[in-house]
């Protein structure tokens, strides 16, 4: 049971944030490894394995797949290590606080332990029983933002009455400081825990009246590039994050550069866009810090398939942000078009896309506020990039205020010209408008041989890419009288994907640990 103890340690020690900056749901999700290397442990042969599957089967196995996002697999496995440790088939709030302090020999983890021990008791009753014990462990690991978001709420909210307080939060923050003992202190003073908990309340106490809400915990969370991207800390297979033996599966997944996520240096970070698994797969390779996800990038990306998207969801760890384009062509859409998009921003979510991607202008060259409102409400809890459709507008600086009114979190532009280089001198002037209050993300004819020009000419800090190269197709039998396509269209035995040996390391920082990493 403890026999991955120090892994567990040291896997905190090397996550522990630096930054106020979602730091507080950094160590919130730092805690939880006691969860999973008590049911995932290295130690665990494959024979035994195979006998779990035998040994240990509860009777709702199927209601429980169901329910939570597990496979039957991964259900028999989490069964087998709750069930082992836990003959009588409960844990009781004492069995659970000897978890945590097994864990955190150097701290005192009982308040933390009480705190979330109360967390996963939905029933109330001093028990937790493996439906409880898995459904938590669901929503906090394969959960889609907003159940992630409600659940963390939840969390803090210790009286359960719909509001955080500052002394709910400060008796979480000193709960976690204690919990992590010596790997902490010294290092902090006695006011850094209040410290997080005021930064915490200048960041989601938007009307100022000293209780943050859910609405108000929820904008302010997907506002936070930081939170989201701590929120994936543990976004994977349980199998492949804690390489249970049996599982062949895990070979499919690429470690992620240094043990760190795909972020570029001093907060640059690099989105590209792909259009298969193959590509999705390569880009993260390469260090890309998110996807956005699309078909048919030979006419700009149209909304990928709901297959498609499932697929790379389980085989990438980094966030997908999924393209919602119902066709070609320009972004004045009719009301059956709308209708389209609407029932693909449902299925998106139903598949967990971590994030969205659309834009819609009026006939007179303007962002469609009134369709984009109800695009952003259809949306919700998602972020939501407005796409390129921001180069066709007739006046950008309006346009970007409206943006800003409708809450997207991004804008991919290439300066409302034919490639980012060219259009620069706009992409200044917006970031320049935007002071803060919303993305401005480059985009359109990136590479390395331009991306140092573009970075300091612009001031932002995401950019976008494509990572293709040709690849001849595998087919033997050719037929070349016959294309699938119009007169124009590209060859049929030439795939266009993502390629890893494209990402130039050269010409930048020193160490590769610090160098910009950019897909191009």
């Amino acid at each position: 049971m403890y026999g991955s103890m120090s892994r567990s340690q040291e896997c905190i020690k090397q996550l522990m944030p630096s930054d106020d900056t979602g730091g507080l749901y950094v160590l919130m999700l730092l805690s939880f490894f006691p969860l999973y290397y008590w049911c995932f442990t290295e130690e665990s042969s494959e024979e035994e394995f195979e006998i779990s599957f035998v040994c240990h089967r509860p009777d709702d196995l199927h209601i429980l797949q169901e329910e939570t996002e597990f496979s039957r697999k991964e259900l028999q496995f989490l069964y087998r290590a709750f069930k082992n440790e836990c003959p009588s088939g409960v844990v009781t709030e004492n069995v659970f606080k000897l978890i945590y302090s097994q864990f955190f020999p150097q701290g005192d983890s009982k308040i933390y332990a009480h705190y979330l021990f109360e967390a996963f008791d939905t029933n109330r009753n001093g028990c937790l029983s493996f439906k409880e014990f898995v459904a938590g462990l669901s929503l906090i690991l394969r959960g889609s933002i907003y159940d992630r978001l409600n659940w963390a709420f939840n969390f803090y909210d210790l009286d359960k009455d719909g509001f955080i307080t500052r002394e709910e939060m400060m008796k979480i923050m000193k709960s976690i400081y204690q919990l992590m003992g010596k790997y902490v202190y010294p290092s902090i003073h006695n006011d850094t825990p209040k410290e997080h908990v005021e930064n915490f309340f200048q960041k989601m106490d938007r009307n100022h009246d000293g209780v943050i809400t859910i609405e108000e915990f929820m904008e302010s969370c997907q506002k936070d590039a930081n939170i989201m991207r701590s929120m994936r800390l543990f976004d994977t297979n349980v199998l492949v994050l804690f390489r249970i033996p049996g599982n062949h599966d895990s070979e499919t997944l690429p470690a992620v550069e240094g043990g760190r996520s795909c972020e570029m240096s001093d907060g640059f970070l690099m989105e590209v866009c792909v259009d298969s698994v193959e590509s999705a797969i390569n880009a993260e390779r390469g260090g890309a810090a998110r996807i956005e996800l699309c078909c048919n990038l030979l006419e700009g990306g149209l909304t990928p398939s709901t297959g498609l998207l499932q697929v790379v969801k389980e085989n990438v760890r980094i966030p997908v942000y999924v393209m919602i384009r119902p066709r070609a062509g320009d972004f004045l859409y009719s009301d059956w078009e709308v209708e389209v998009m609407k029932r693909d921003i449902e299925q998106m979510k139903i598949h967990r896309a971590d994030g969205l991607v659309f834009g819609a202008l009026t006939e007179d060259g303007r962002v469609d506020t009134e369709l984009c409102m109800e695009l952003m409400a259809a949306s919700r809890p998602l972020p939501v990039t407005f796409h390129r459709a921001f180069d066709m507008v007739h006046d950008p600086a309006v346009a970007l205020e409206s943006l800003i009114s409708l809450g997207f979190e991004r804008i991919l532009t290439s300066g409302c010209d034919s490639t980012a280089l060219e259009g620069l001198p706009v992409i200044k002037r917006l970031v320049e408008q935007a002071k803060g209050r919303i993305v401005i993300m480059p985009g359109g004819g990136i590479t390395e041989r331009n991306l140092q020009r573009i970075l300091e000419g612009s001031g932002s800090q995401e950019f976008h890419c494509s990572a293709r190269s040709s690849k001849d197709s595998t087919m033997k039998f050719r037929n070349s009288n016959v294309s699938m396509g119009g007169s124009l269209s590209v060859p049929e035995y030439a795939v266009k994907v993502a390629d890893v040996t494209k990402i130039p390391f050269q010409g930048w920082n020193k160490s590769p640990s610090d160098s910009l990493i950019l897909v191009n």
